[in-house]
């Protein structure tokens, strides 16, 4: 079971016949007391270095699991003040 969770919007871009279409998916990051897991990615908790996030103008929040494998963003919809601080407890 999860120690936390935190929705985030996966977003794809299609174009069909000239014309862009945007489709916009729901997923969450999944904190366990061993690992990280997201729609496709899984991080054994030892390869996450830190959790961070920034607001910007238009309401976006950007949430970033810096990582050994690179620096993974995801556009999230709440904020994850409590999955960054479930995480520095467990960590």
């Amino acid at each position: 079971m999860p120690q936390a969770t935190q929705s985030y919007k996966l977003i794809r871009r299609e174009i069909k016949q000239g014309q862009q279409h945007i489709y916009q998916e729901e997923a969450h990051l999944h904190l366990f007391q061993d690992k990280v897991t997201t729609a496709s990615h899984e991080f054994a908790l030892h390869e996450v270095h830190d959790m961070s996030y920034r607001r910007f103008s238009a309401g976006f929040v950007f949430f970033y699991l810096h990582t050994i494998r690179g620096v993974f963003s995801y556009l999230v919809t709440t904020s994850p003040d409590q999955f960054i601080d479930t995480y520095q407890q467990i960590k």
